[in-house]
Protein backbone atom coordinates (compact mmCIF):
# COMPACT_ATOMS: atom_id res chain seq x y z
CA UNK A 1 0.00 0.00 0.00
CA UNK A 2 1.81 3.26 -1.03
CA UNK A 3 0.20 6.35 -3.19
CA UNK A 4 -2.70 8.33 -1.89
CA UNK A 5 -6.48 8.95 -3.61
CA UNK A 6 -8.67 10.25 -6.02
CA UNK A 7 -11.00 12.54 -5.13
CA UNK A 8 -13.96 14.28 -7.53
CA UNK A 9 -13.00 17.29 -9.57
CA UNK A 10 -9.27 17.11 -10.84
CA UNK A 11 -7.26 17.94 -13.63
CA UNK A 12 -6.32 13.95 -14.70
CA UNK A 13 -6.06 11.24 -11.23
CA UNK A 14 -4.27 11.26 -8.27
CA UNK A 15 -1.95 8.24 -6.65
CA UNK A 16 -2.66 6.66 -3.82
CA UNK A 17 -1.49 3.79 -1.41
CA UNK A 18 -4.40 2.29 -0.20
CA UNK A 19 -7.37 4.04 -2.39
CA UNK A 20 -8.37 3.24 -5.45
CA UNK A 21 -8.28 6.12 -8.21
CA UNK A 22 -8.49 6.93 -11.72
CA UNK A 23 -7.93 9.14 -14.95
CA UNK A 24 -9.51 12.52 -15.60
CA UNK A 25 -8.78 15.15 -17.96
CA UNK A 26 -7.52 16.22 -21.49
CA UNK A 27 -5.03 13.13 -22.77
CA UNK A 28 -1.77 14.23 -23.09
CA UNK A 29 1.16 12.80 -25.10
CA UNK A 30 0.17 9.23 -25.53
CA UNK A 31 4.04 7.84 -24.44
CA UNK A 32 3.36 5.72 -22.19
CA UNK A 33 3.80 1.37 -23.42
CA UNK A 34 3.30 -1.54 -21.20
CA UNK A 35 6.71 -1.83 -19.70
CA UNK A 36 7.33 1.09 -18.34
CA UNK A 37 3.70 1.62 -16.96
CA UNK A 38 3.79 -2.09 -14.90
CA UNK A 39 7.31 -1.18 -13.50
CA UNK A 40 6.09 2.19 -12.29
CA UNK A 41 3.02 0.23 -10.52
CA UNK A 42 4.72 -2.25 -8.99
CA UNK A 43 7.19 0.47 -7.18
CA UNK A 44 3.63 2.06 -6.13
CA UNK A 45 2.18 -0.98 -4.79
CA UNK A 46 5.05 -2.84 -3.06
CA UNK A 47 5.22 -0.28 -0.20
CA UNK A 48 4.75 -0.39 3.36
CA UNK A 49 2.33 -3.17 3.35
CA UNK A 50 4.58 -6.01 2.57
CA UNK A 51 6.96 -5.26 5.90
CA UNK A 52 3.72 -4.65 7.82
CA UNK A 53 1.66 -7.68 6.65
CA UNK A 54 4.01 -9.97 5.83
CA UNK A 55 5.35 -11.48 9.15
CA UNK A 56 1.45 -11.14 10.50
CA UNK A 57 0.06 -13.67 7.54
CA UNK A 58 2.88 -16.17 7.77
CA UNK A 59 2.85 -16.37 11.27
CA UNK A 60 -1.08 -16.91 10.48
CA UNK A 61 -0.92 -19.34 7.90
CA UNK A 62 2.71 -21.10 7.75
CA UNK A 63 3.56 -21.92 4.46
CA UNK A 64 -0.30 -21.10 3.50
CA UNK A 65 0.83 -17.81 3.29
CA UNK A 66 1.84 -18.47 -0.08
CA UNK A 67 -1.50 -19.81 -1.37
CA UNK A 68 -3.11 -16.34 0.98
CA UNK A 69 -1.17 -14.18 -1.27
CA UNK A 70 -2.21 -15.68 -4.37
CA UNK A 71 -5.86 -15.76 -3.85
CA UNK A 72 -5.81 -12.44 -2.48
CA UNK A 73 -4.14 -11.27 -5.60
CA UNK A 74 -6.63 -13.01 -7.69
CA UNK A 75 -9.69 -11.50 -5.53
CA UNK A 76 -8.26 -7.91 -5.78
CA UNK A 77 -7.61 -8.47 -9.94
CA UNK A 78 -11.31 -9.25 -10.28
CA UNK A 79 -12.27 -5.75 -8.36
CA UNK A 80 -9.19 -3.79 -10.15
CA UNK A 81 -10.71 -4.86 -13.53
CA UNK A 82 -14.14 -3.55 -12.37
CA UNK A 83 -12.22 -0.32 -11.16
CA UNK A 84 -10.49 0.13 -14.27
CA UNK A 85 -14.02 -0.53 -16.69
CA UNK A 86 -15.61 2.36 -14.49
CA UNK A 87 -13.03 4.91 -14.31
CA UNK A 88 -12.16 4.53 -17.64
CA UNK A 89 -15.99 6.55 -18.29
CA UNK A 90 -15.02 9.36 -16.24
CA UNK A 91 -15.55 12.63 -18.37
CA UNK A 92 -12.81 15.15 -18.86
CA UNK A 93 -12.49 17.22 -15.28
CA UNK A 94 -14.28 14.48 -13.77
CA UNK A 95 -12.44 11.72 -10.94
CA UNK A 96 -13.19 8.02 -10.89
CA UNK A 97 -15.81 8.05 -8.95
CA UNK A 98 -18.19 10.24 -11.06
CA UNK A 99 -19.22 7.42 -12.90
CA UNK A 100 -20.76 6.07 -9.67
CA UNK A 101 -23.04 9.07 -8.95
CA UNK A 102 -24.12 8.31 -12.65
CA UNK A 103 -24.57 5.00 -12.55
CA UNK A 104 -25.99 4.66 -8.75
CA UNK A 105 -26.39 7.35 -7.03
CA UNK A 106 -24.54 10.91 -5.92
CA UNK A 107 -24.84 8.91 -2.52
CA UNK A 108 -23.04 5.95 -3.44
CA UNK A 109 -20.39 8.34 -5.02
CA UNK A 110 -19.52 9.56 -1.86
CA UNK A 111 -20.21 6.47 0.46
CA UNK A 112 -17.43 4.91 -1.96
CA UNK A 113 -15.10 8.05 -1.41
CA UNK A 114 -15.68 7.90 1.81
CA UNK A 115 -14.81 4.62 2.53
CA UNK A 116 -11.46 4.80 0.80
CA UNK A 117 -11.20 7.53 2.93
CA UNK A 118 -11.84 5.48 6.32
CA UNK A 119 -9.46 2.47 4.57
CA UNK A 120 -6.53 5.25 3.69
CA UNK A 121 -6.75 6.64 7.62
CA UNK A 122 -6.50 3.24 8.71
CA UNK A 123 -3.94 2.01 6.97
CA UNK A 124 -1.34 5.51 7.92
CA UNK A 125 -2.19 4.36 11.37
CA UNK A 126 -0.95 0.65 11.17
CA UNK A 127 1.62 1.23 8.37
CA UNK A 128 3.08 3.98 11.12
CA UNK A 129 2.66 1.08 13.74
CA UNK A 130 5.02 -0.92 11.40
CA UNK A 131 7.09 1.83 11.18
CA UNK A 132 8.06 1.86 14.71
CA UNK A 133 8.35 -1.70 15.22
CA UNK A 134 10.57 -2.22 12.75
CA UNK A 135 12.50 1.34 14.03
CA UNK A 136 12.80 -0.49 17.81
CA UNK A 137 15.69 -3.26 16.21
CA UNK A 138 18.17 -0.15 16.65
CA UNK A 139 16.75 0.71 20.47
CA UNK A 140 16.09 -2.58 21.77
CA UNK A 141 15.94 -1.64 25.10
CA UNK A 142 12.66 0.32 24.32
CA UNK A 143 11.28 -2.56 24.27
CA UNK A 144 6.98 -2.22 24.40
CA UNK A 145 7.17 1.66 23.58
CA UNK A 146 6.73 1.72 19.76
CA UNK A 147 3.36 3.06 20.26
CA UNK A 148 4.78 6.41 21.08
CA UNK A 149 7.34 6.66 17.97
CA UNK A 150 4.59 5.70 15.94
CA UNK A 151 2.55 8.98 17.84
CA UNK A 152 5.61 10.99 16.85
CA UNK A 153 6.04 9.95 13.25
CA UNK A 154 2.16 10.78 12.83
CA UNK A 155 2.60 14.36 14.13
CA UNK A 156 5.78 14.95 11.93
CA UNK A 157 3.90 13.71 9.05
CA UNK A 158 1.24 15.90 9.51
CA UNK A 159 3.15 18.85 10.27
CA UNK A 160 5.00 18.03 6.99
CA UNK A 161 1.86 17.72 5.07
CA UNK A 162 0.88 21.20 6.04
CA UNK A 163 3.75 22.51 3.60
CA UNK A 164 6.07 21.32 1.12
CA UNK A 165 5.00 17.77 1.44
CA UNK A 166 6.60 16.72 -2.07
CA UNK A 167 9.67 17.44 -0.79
CA UNK A 168 9.39 13.81 0.41
CA UNK A 169 8.53 13.14 -3.27
CA UNK A 170 11.57 14.08 -4.44
CA UNK A 171 13.74 10.97 -3.00
CA UNK A 172 11.17 8.60 -3.66
CA UNK A 173 13.33 7.03 -6.92
CA UNK A 174 16.03 6.46 -4.43
CA UNK A 175 13.13 4.68 -2.04
CA UNK A 176 12.09 2.42 -4.06
CA UNK A 177 15.13 0.97 -5.48
CA UNK A 178 16.77 0.72 -2.02
CA UNK A 179 13.44 -0.87 -1.15
CA UNK A 180 13.22 -3.54 -3.78
CA UNK A 181 16.94 -4.57 -3.36
CA UNK A 182 16.77 -4.84 0.48
CA UNK A 183 13.80 -7.27 -0.43
CA UNK A 184 15.57 -9.05 -3.20
CA UNK A 185 18.39 -9.68 -0.82
CA UNK A 186 15.86 -11.33 2.03
CA UNK A 187 14.64 -13.84 -1.09
CA UNK A 188 17.93 -14.61 -2.63
CA UNK A 189 18.93 -15.56 1.24
CA UNK A 190 15.45 -17.63 1.24
CA UNK A 191 16.19 -19.30 -1.60
CA UNK A 192 19.67 -19.95 -0.38
CA UNK A 193 18.17 -20.89 2.73
CA UNK A 194 15.32 -23.37 0.84
CA UNK A 195 14.83 -26.74 2.60
CA UNK A 196 11.71 -28.63 0.69
CA UNK A 197 10.82 -29.96 3.84
CA UNK A 198 9.43 -26.79 5.53
CA UNK A 199 6.81 -26.32 3.33
CA UNK A 200 5.79 -30.22 3.63
CA UNK A 201 2.99 -29.27 5.42
CA UNK A 202 1.20 -26.62 3.87
CA UNK A 203 -1.43 -26.30 6.62
CA UNK A 204 -0.02 -25.71 10.04
CA UNK A 205 -3.09 -24.46 11.24
CA UNK A 206 -5.77 -25.28 9.35
CA UNK A 207 -7.62 -24.90 6.15
CA UNK A 208 -9.11 -21.16 7.54
CA UNK A 209 -5.42 -19.89 8.36
CA UNK A 210 -5.83 -19.56 4.82
CA UNK A 211 -8.42 -17.95 4.14
CA UNK A 212 -8.38 -15.57 7.61
CA UNK A 213 -4.43 -14.67 6.30
CA UNK A 214 -6.02 -13.70 2.30
CA UNK A 215 -8.59 -11.49 4.34
CA UNK A 216 -5.77 -9.45 6.00
CA UNK A 217 -4.12 -9.20 2.38
CA UNK A 218 -6.65 -7.84 0.32
CA UNK A 219 -5.16 -4.41 0.82
CA UNK A 220 -1.92 -5.53 -0.32
CA UNK A 221 -2.82 -5.12 -3.85
CA UNK A 222 -4.41 -1.42 -3.56
CA UNK A 223 -1.73 0.77 -5.69
CA UNK A 224 -2.74 -0.52 -8.88
CA UNK A 225 -5.09 2.46 -9.60
CA UNK A 226 -1.90 4.26 -10.44
CA UNK A 227 -2.37 2.69 -14.16
CA UNK A 228 -5.69 3.96 -14.48
CA UNK A 229 -4.57 7.05 -13.50
CA UNK A 230 -1.68 7.40 -15.91
CA UNK A 231 -4.40 6.23 -18.96
CA UNK A 232 -4.29 9.61 -20.53
CA UNK A 233 -0.68 9.07 -21.51
CA UNK A 234 -0.87 5.48 -22.08
CA UNK A 235 -0.59 4.01 -25.43
CA UNK A 236 -3.84 1.92 -26.64
CA UNK A 237 -5.10 2.30 -23.02
CA UNK A 238 -8.21 0.21 -23.92
CA UNK A 239 -5.64 -2.84 -24.38
CA UNK A 240 -3.14 -1.56 -22.37
CA UNK A 241 -4.51 -0.57 -19.22
CA UNK A 242 -5.95 -4.20 -18.16
CA UNK A 243 -2.87 -5.80 -19.42
CA UNK A 244 -0.89 -3.46 -17.51
CA UNK A 245 -3.22 -4.52 -14.17
CA UNK A 246 -3.07 -7.94 -14.88
CA UNK A 247 0.96 -7.81 -15.11
CA UNK A 248 1.59 -5.97 -12.60
CA UNK A 249 -0.58 -7.60 -10.29
CA UNK A 250 1.40 -10.99 -11.40
CA UNK A 251 4.65 -9.14 -10.79
CA UNK A 252 3.93 -8.09 -7.52
CA UNK A 253 2.13 -11.20 -6.29
CA UNK A 254 5.66 -13.23 -7.63
CA UNK A 255 7.37 -10.52 -4.96
CA UNK A 256 5.42 -11.34 -1.93
CA UNK A 257 5.54 -14.84 -2.71
CA UNK A 258 9.37 -14.49 -2.72
CA UNK A 259 9.19 -12.77 0.68
CA UNK A 260 6.53 -15.14 2.33
CA UNK A 261 8.92 -18.24 1.14
CA UNK A 262 12.03 -16.37 2.96
CA UNK A 263 10.06 -16.34 6.29
CA UNK A 264 9.37 -19.95 6.10
CA UNK A 265 12.26 -20.57 5.37
CA UNK A 266 13.87 -18.76 8.42
CA UNK A 267 12.05 -20.96 10.33
CA UNK A 268 11.64 -18.29 12.79
CA UNK A 269 7.65 -17.39 12.80
CA UNK A 270 7.23 -18.48 16.26
CA UNK A 271 9.95 -15.82 17.11
CA UNK A 272 7.92 -13.12 19.33
CA UNK A 273 7.52 -10.31 17.37
CA UNK A 274 7.86 -12.33 14.37
CA UNK A 275 4.12 -10.77 13.27
CA UNK A 276 5.10 -6.93 13.93
CA UNK A 277 8.66 -7.20 12.46
CA UNK A 278 9.11 -10.55 11.21
CA UNK A 279 11.21 -9.22 8.22
CA UNK A 280 14.01 -8.32 10.20
CA UNK A 281 14.28 -11.48 12.48
CA UNK A 282 13.95 -13.45 9.34
CA UNK A 283 16.97 -10.96 7.90
CA UNK A 284 19.05 -11.77 10.64
CA UNK A 285 18.62 -15.36 10.69
CA UNK A 286 19.10 -15.67 6.76
CA UNK A 287 21.52 -13.16 6.56
CA UNK A 288 23.33 -11.89 9.64
CA UNK A 289 23.09 -8.93 11.76
CA UNK A 290 23.91 -6.54 9.34
CA UNK A 291 21.24 -7.83 6.90
CA UNK A 292 18.99 -7.23 9.99
CA UNK A 293 19.72 -3.64 9.94
CA UNK A 294 19.77 -3.08 6.27
CA UNK A 295 16.20 -4.69 6.10
CA UNK A 296 14.89 -2.62 9.12
CA UNK A 297 16.59 0.90 7.58
CA UNK A 298 14.46 -0.17 4.42
CA UNK A 299 11.35 -0.71 5.86
CA UNK A 300 11.19 2.05 8.19
CA UNK A 301 11.81 3.78 4.80
CA UNK A 302 9.53 2.34 2.77
CA UNK A 303 6.87 2.49 5.89
CA UNK A 304 7.26 6.23 6.90
CA UNK A 305 7.22 7.69 2.89
CA UNK A 306 3.97 5.12 2.30
CA UNK A 307 2.30 6.62 5.55
CA UNK A 308 3.58 9.90 4.45
CA UNK A 309 1.77 9.38 1.10
CA UNK A 310 -1.16 8.29 2.11
CA UNK A 311 -2.01 10.86 4.57
CA UNK A 312 -1.76 13.28 1.20
CA UNK A 313 -3.92 11.50 -0.53
CA UNK A 314 -6.42 11.03 2.55
CA UNK A 315 -6.40 14.81 2.82
CA UNK A 316 -6.64 15.14 -1.00
CA UNK A 317 -10.10 13.05 -0.59
CA UNK A 318 -11.40 15.27 1.80
CA UNK A 319 -10.64 18.01 -0.51
CA UNK A 320 -12.46 16.44 -3.36
CA UNK A 321 -15.01 15.66 -0.85
CA UNK A 322 -15.72 19.27 -0.05
CA UNK A 323 -14.87 20.30 -3.26
CA UNK A 324 -18.33 18.34 -4.40
CA UNK A 325 -20.31 19.69 -1.55
CA UNK A 326 -20.41 16.40 0.47
CA UNK A 327 -18.25 17.64 3.37
CA UNK A 328 -18.04 21.41 4.62
CA UNK A 329 -15.82 23.53 2.75
CA UNK A 330 -13.94 24.69 6.07
CA UNK A 331 -12.56 21.05 6.19
CA UNK A 332 -11.62 20.96 2.53
CA UNK A 333 -9.95 24.26 2.78
CA UNK A 334 -6.87 25.34 0.99
CA UNK A 335 -4.71 28.65 1.96
CA UNK A 336 -3.08 30.62 -0.68
CA UNK A 337 -0.20 27.94 -1.21
CA UNK A 338 -2.50 25.18 -2.20
CA UNK A 339 -1.87 23.62 1.37
CA UNK A 340 -4.79 21.28 3.16
CA UNK A 341 -4.26 22.41 6.40
CA UNK A 342 -7.77 21.62 7.74
CA UNK A 343 -8.15 18.14 6.01
CA UNK A 344 -4.64 17.04 6.96
CA UNK A 345 -5.53 18.02 10.71
CA UNK A 346 -8.53 15.79 10.38
CA UNK A 347 -7.02 13.11 9.09
CA UNK A 348 -3.72 13.33 11.56
CA UNK A 349 -6.55 13.93 14.35
CA UNK A 350 -8.22 9.86 13.28
CA UNK A 351 -4.90 8.58 12.94
CA UNK A 352 -4.05 9.64 16.15
CA UNK A 353 -6.65 7.85 18.05
CA UNK A 354 -6.53 4.70 15.85
CA UNK A 355 -3.00 4.20 16.99
CA UNK A 356 -3.73 4.73 20.84
CA UNK A 357 -5.12 1.77 20.56
CA UNK A 358 -2.08 0.25 21.14
CA UNK A 359 -2.14 1.56 24.46
CA UNK A 360 -5.16 0.80 25.62
CA UNK A 361 -5.05 -2.51 28.29
CA UNK A 362 -5.90 -6.00 26.72
CA UNK A 363 -6.05 -4.36 22.63
CA UNK A 364 -2.33 -2.91 22.71
CA UNK A 365 -0.58 -6.43 21.32
CA UNK A 366 -3.00 -6.79 18.98
CA UNK A 367 -3.78 -3.20 18.21
CA UNK A 368 -1.73 -3.65 14.44
CA UNK A 369 -4.27 -6.54 13.12
CA UNK A 370 -7.50 -4.73 14.58
CA UNK A 371 -6.44 -1.45 12.73
CA UNK A 372 -5.60 -3.83 9.69
CA UNK A 373 -9.04 -5.40 9.51
CA UNK A 374 -10.41 -2.22 10.11
CA UNK A 375 -8.43 -1.43 6.64
CA UNK A 376 -9.55 -4.27 4.89
CA UNK A 377 -13.09 -3.96 5.87
CA UNK A 378 -13.46 -0.10 4.44
CA UNK A 379 -11.76 -1.00 1.38
CA UNK A 380 -14.14 -4.35 0.61
CA UNK A 381 -16.98 -1.75 0.77
CA UNK A 382 -15.76 0.22 -1.42
CA UNK A 383 -14.64 -2.14 -3.68
CA UNK A 384 -18.11 -3.60 -3.84
CA UNK A 385 -19.62 -0.64 -4.86
CA UNK A 386 -17.55 -0.18 -7.58
CA UNK A 387 -18.20 -3.93 -8.82
CA UNK A 388 -21.91 -3.17 -8.00
CA UNK A 389 -21.73 -0.09 -10.53
CA UNK A 390 -19.74 -2.15 -12.90
CA UNK A 391 -22.68 -5.48 -12.73
CA UNK A 392 -25.27 -2.26 -13.87
CA UNK A 393 -23.00 -1.39 -16.74
CA UNK A 394 -22.30 -4.61 -17.77
CA UNK A 395 -25.69 -5.24 -17.56
CA UNK A 396 -26.17 -2.52 -20.06
CA UNK A 397 -23.69 -3.87 -22.37
CA UNK A 398 -21.22 -1.41 -21.46
CA UNK A 399 -23.11 1.29 -23.97
CA UNK A 400 -21.13 4.32 -22.53
CA UNK A 401 -17.79 4.70 -23.94
CA UNK A 402 -14.79 3.40 -21.92
CA UNK A 403 -13.14 0.17 -21.20
CA UNK A 404 -15.91 -3.27 -22.03
CA UNK A 405 -15.05 -6.43 -19.68
CA UNK A 406 -15.87 -9.30 -21.54
CA UNK A 407 -18.96 -11.77 -20.42
CA UNK A 408 -21.02 -8.17 -19.45
CA UNK A 409 -21.24 -7.98 -15.89
CA UNK A 410 -19.90 -12.00 -14.96
CA UNK A 411 -16.47 -10.70 -14.07
CA UNK A 412 -18.20 -8.13 -11.64
CA UNK A 413 -20.23 -10.80 -10.47
CA UNK A 414 -17.64 -12.65 -9.87
CA UNK A 415 -15.69 -9.93 -8.03
CA UNK A 416 -18.53 -9.08 -5.66
CA UNK A 417 -18.67 -12.66 -4.64
CA UNK A 418 -14.65 -13.17 -3.76
CA UNK A 419 -14.70 -9.66 -1.83
CA UNK A 420 -17.41 -10.42 0.10
CA UNK A 421 -15.98 -14.21 1.02
CA UNK A 422 -13.27 -12.59 2.64
CA UNK A 423 -15.31 -10.94 5.59
CA UNK A 424 -16.58 -14.31 7.46
CA UNK A 425 -12.56 -14.51 8.01
CA UNK A 426 -11.89 -11.72 9.87
CA UNK A 427 -13.16 -11.32 13.55
CA UNK A 428 -16.67 -10.42 13.79
CA UNK A 429 -16.34 -7.16 16.42
CA UNK A 430 -13.36 -5.77 14.13
CA UNK A 431 -15.51 -6.02 11.00
CA UNK A 432 -18.79 -4.19 13.00
CA UNK A 433 -16.25 -1.32 13.81
CA UNK A 434 -15.16 -1.14 10.45
CA UNK A 435 -18.84 -1.30 9.03
CA UNK A 436 -19.49 1.19 11.37
CA UNK A 437 -16.67 3.47 10.50
CA UNK A 438 -17.58 3.60 6.91
CA UNK A 439 -21.48 3.87 7.77
CA UNK A 440 -20.52 7.14 9.75
CA UNK A 441 -20.78 8.34 5.61
CA UNK A 442 -24.61 8.00 5.58
CA UNK A 443 -25.22 10.42 8.08
CA UNK A 444 -22.79 12.49 7.05
CA UNK A 445 -24.46 12.77 2.89
CA UNK A 446 -27.69 12.92 4.81
CA UNK A 447 -26.64 16.31 6.42
CA UNK A 448 -24.50 17.25 3.62
CA UNK A 449 -27.49 19.87 1.96
CA UNK A 450 -26.96 21.94 5.66
CA UNK A 451 -23.48 22.40 5.34
CA UNK A 452 -21.53 25.55 4.29
CA UNK A 453 -20.43 25.09 1.05
CA UNK A 454 -19.78 28.86 0.11
CA UNK A 455 -15.95 27.82 -0.36
CA UNK A 456 -16.40 25.16 -2.74
CA UNK A 457 -15.87 27.21 -6.02
CA UNK A 458 -12.61 28.22 -4.58
CA UNK A 459 -11.61 24.59 -3.88
CA UNK A 460 -12.55 23.81 -7.15
CA UNK A 461 -10.42 26.44 -8.23
CA UNK A 462 -7.15 25.47 -6.81
CA UNK A 463 -7.58 21.72 -7.86
CA UNK A 464 -8.75 22.75 -11.26
CA UNK A 465 -5.31 25.14 -11.41
CA UNK A 466 -3.00 21.94 -10.29
CA UNK A 467 -2.79 24.03 -7.04
CA UNK A 468 -2.73 21.00 -4.46
CA UNK A 469 -0.16 18.49 -3.13
CA UNK A 470 -1.58 16.22 -5.39
CA UNK A 471 -1.76 18.36 -8.12
CA UNK A 472 2.01 19.41 -7.89
CA UNK A 473 2.95 16.05 -7.45
CA UNK A 474 0.91 14.88 -10.20
CA UNK A 475 2.92 17.49 -12.35
CA UNK A 476 6.22 16.89 -11.10
CA UNK A 477 6.09 13.79 -11.64
CA UNK A 478 4.84 13.99 -15.19
CA UNK A 479 1.01 12.23 -14.91
CA UNK A 480 -0.39 15.88 -15.21
CA UNK A 481 0.83 17.43 -18.43
CA UNK A 482 1.34 21.50 -19.09
CA UNK A 483 -1.61 21.01 -21.68
CA UNK A 484 -3.49 19.98 -18.87
CA UNK A 485 -2.51 22.50 -16.43
CA UNK A 486 -3.21 24.86 -18.83
CA UNK A 487 -6.40 24.43 -19.94
CA UNK A 488 -7.24 23.51 -16.39
CA UNK A 489 -6.23 27.09 -15.20
CA UNK A 490 -8.59 28.98 -17.67
CA UNK A 491 -11.56 26.94 -16.09
CA UNK A 492 -10.00 27.66 -12.72
CA UNK A 493 -9.99 31.45 -13.57
CA UNK A 494 -13.75 30.66 -15.16
CA UNK A 495 -15.14 29.53 -11.60
CA UNK A 496 -12.95 32.10 -9.47
CA UNK A 497 -14.87 34.64 -11.08
CA UNK A 498 -17.77 32.79 -11.05
CA UNK A 499 -17.41 32.46 -7.03
CA UNK A 500 -16.55 36.35 -7.06
CA UNK A 501 -19.45 37.15 -9.01
CA UNK A 502 -21.60 35.27 -6.50
CA UNK A 503 -20.20 36.90 -3.64
CA UNK A 504 -20.57 40.17 -5.20
CA UNK A 505 -24.67 39.25 -5.87
CA UNK A 506 -24.80 38.04 -2.10
CA UNK A 507 -23.25 41.23 -1.00
CA UNK A 508 -25.89 43.43 -3.15
CA UNK A 509 -28.73 41.46 -1.87
CA UNK A 510 -27.79 42.16 1.90
CA UNK A 511 -27.26 45.95 1.27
Amino acid sequence: MKRGSLGAVETKGNRMSNNPSSTTGKPGNKTLGLIPLVAFAVGTMVGGGVFALSGMVVQEAGPGAIISYIAAGLVMLLSALCFAAVASRAKPGESGYAPIATTLSPMWRFITMWAFYICGVTGIAYVLMSFANYLLTFFPALKGQSIWFALGAAVLLALLNFGPAALVGKAETFMVAFKLAALLLLVIFGFIHFAPAELSNWLPHGTGSIWSATALLFTAYTGFNVITNMSGSVKNPGKTVPKAIILSLAVVAVVYIGVAIALVMSKQSGAEGFAEHGLTIAAKELIGQWGAYLVAIAACVSTLSGANANMLGSADLVVHMSANGDLPSKLGHLNKKGDPVSSVTLTAVITLILLLLGVLPGIGAEALKIIVIFCNVAAIVAMVIVDVTAVKMGLEKWKTPGMKLPLGPVIPILAILTALLQIPSLGWWQVLVGMAMVAVGFPIWALHKKYDTGGKADIRAHILSGNTPMGRALLRDGIAGNDVISQASQEAAKAAQSAQAAQNAVKNLDE
